[in-house]
């Protein structure tokens, strides 16, 4: 799994995830937001665009949902967007449509993500 910071507008930032979002990536290594934001950044309101996930198991939802919980405990927000194909199943097959905040395209991320939470 790759992170990379497209860009960062005041308390927005916007990060796509490429590749392989697995916990077998992520299990030797430290939190890779962390590293690409700072630990602050749960604070922060974060789009990701998951338009280059290849494929995601549920460690990789596991990361996803233990990112969110980290957000909501430091009043921030994240909201994924542009989902792949293959993220678009595996989601939709858990319902994490329920759970996630989910948008079809950055366009629509941007609004979502400046609603108010519930």
């Amino acid at each position: 799994m790759k992170l990379t910071l497209k860009s960062e507008e005041g308390d927005l930032a916007l990060v796509q995830i490429a590749g392989e979002l697995s916990q077998k990536r992520l299990a030797h290594e430290a939190n890779p937001l962390d590293e690409l934001l700072g630990e602050e950044c749960y604070g922060r309101k974060v789009l990701f665009d998951l338009r280059r996930v290849t494929a995601i198991d549920s460690s990789g939802v596991g990361w996803l949902l233990s990112t969110q919980k980290s957000f909501r405990m430091q009043g921030g927000k994240m909201v994924l967007h542009s989902l792949s194909p293959f993220a678009r199943d595996v989601l939709k097959i858990l319902n994490m449509q329920l759970v996630f905040q989910i948008a079809e395209n950055e366009t629509s991320a941007r609004q979502l993500v400046q609603e108010p939470s519930t």
